[in-house]
Parts: structure tokens; sequence; C-alpha cells
């Protein structure tokens, strides 16, 4: 299944990572054993951050797409390309396998999550905001916004 990334669909996007990134960022002020063993903070922080993680990963593509840079094979290679094209810092590069990593482990083992995965997503909320913001920024270039 597929969806066209029209002006209004990219805009939706963007209000729900937002809203999401809001969310999360709050969250870096609770302690990670908090999150963790209280299910419901810990369900809004696990979806709050995959909203935040899938975002950048579809909207990095639909540059890659957009500008023709590739034809990526998976979703790093994907943020790769906007490392080569010179959209994203090069500084950026080792923790772009990491925001994939992220993003695999709350989607496929999220029941098993540790208290070392929420502590390394808290800590790594400012690079996740500086990668969205970033790839935002050209997303609306390309849509003369």
């Amino acid at each position: 299944m597929s969806f066209v990334l029209t002006k209004q669909v990219v805009q939706n996007i963007f209000e729900s990572t937002e809203n999401a990134l809001r969310y999360v960022e709050k969250s870096k002020d609770m302690s990670p054993e908090l999150v963790l063993s209280d299910p419901r903070k810990s369900i809004a922080f696990k979806y709050g951050y995959l909203v935040v993680l899938q975002s950048i990963l579809t909207l990095s593509n639909y540059v890659v797409v957009k500008k023709k840079l590739g034809i990526p094979k998976d979703y790093l290679e994907s943020l790769q390309f906007l490392v080569t094209a010179k959209i994203l810092p090069k500084n950026l590069t080792g923790k772009l396998k990491l925001l994939v990593e992220m993003r695999d482990t709350i989607l496929h083992r999220s029941a098993s999550i540790t208290l070392t995965d929420i502590k390394n997503m808290i800590e790594n909320i400012e690079t996740v905001k500086e990668i969205y913001q970033t790839i935002k920024t050209e997303v609306q270039k390309l849509l003369g916004a």
C-alpha cells in the first residue's frame, strides 16, 4: 500500500510530528525509570517517538525521490543520500543508523524495551529534532512553501 504525499498530506505529517515532538520533548524531564514503569507514559512516549522517527524516514524518502538522489535499498541509505547531497550535515552520519535502529526497536520489540533503550531515546531527542527540522525545511523548499 502506498500513498501520495500531496501538500495537504505533508502538512498533516508536519502537524502530527510536531505534536508528538512536543510530548517527547517534555518527556526528557522524566526519569527513564518512570517512563518505563508507567504503562501509559511508556506507550505515549514510544508512540510519540515512533511518529517522529517514521516522519523523518517518510519525508527523507520524499526528498530522495523528488531530487532524484538515487533508489535507496532501505531507510538508512535514504538518509545517507541526504548527507551525500549535503542536505543533512555530515556530523550527523553516525546518528543515522541509531535513528533507524530506534524506530525498529519501538516497532518490533516494543514489549521488551529496556531502560537503556529509553535512556538512549531521551539522550537523542535533540538530534532527532535537528534531523526532523532539517528535512522539514528541505521538503518545504520542494513544495514551494
